[in-house]
């Protein structure tokens, strides 16, 4: 079993599964604070087919709203992965635009079909966002993780930096290396016009 697996299957998860009649339900609730972000999984286990229209040929997505009437709509088609032979499965990481205010979230799934302009939802689930205190005085949740985004993104910068200085001095190297040539070379061309 290769490390990216195991780490995928100690991460913590919420499991919705949505049958061919449109029923959403939660098969397996994760441990979701507010303002987490990649922390944990969202999977979505989907018939393969509505109505004989294969989900494949479909755009799917994940709707959500909070209860300050806050929400976004996700497209997930792109996430769309074989499960078995009756489901697709699609998986998600839990971003913080779903956490960001404690209490209750609303999910659905809507999928349409151009071709034969079938769009269908499925009912709505609800999940908890667990609240977290947080200390006086100190970055909010929110804007610390803006901050980390930007540690990393700035890790990410400098390590790139390191690598193309190694190159450049590589090509300084090699740069000096033809210029040694170089004058070795005048120096015999000099050495033999001499003689």
């Amino acid at each position: 079993m290769d490390t990216k697996q195991v780490k995928k299957e100690e991460m913590k998860m919420l499991i919705l599964k949505m049958s061919s009649n449109k029923n959403l339900t939660i098969t397996k609730s994760g441990n979701t604070y507010q303002d987490e972000n990649n922390a944990e999984i969202i999977k979505i286990i989907l018939s393969k087919t509505i109505n004989g229209i294969d989900l494949k040929d479909c755009y799917i997505y994940l709707s959500f709203i909070n209860q300050q009437g806050l929400g976004n709509v996700s497209d997930i088609k792109e996430h769309l992965k074989y499960y078995s032979e009756d489901y697709y499965m699609i998986e998600i990481p839990m971003y913080q635009m779903f956490t960001h205010e404690p209490g209750t979230i609303e999910m659905w799934i809507k999928i349409l079909h151009s071709p034969t302009e079938m769009v269908a939802k499925t009912n709505e689930i609800k999940y908890n966002i667990k609240t977290h205190k947080e200390i006086e005085g100190t970055i909010p949740e929110q804007e610390m993780s803006i901050i980390d985004g930007l540690v990393m993104k700035l890790d990410s910068t400098a390590i790139k930096v390191d690598d193309i200085s190694g190159k450049v001095e590589g090509i300084d190297d090699y740069v000096n290396e033809l210029q040694q040539g170089k004058v070795l070379l005048v120096q015999s061309e000099n050495d033999e016009t001499i003689e």
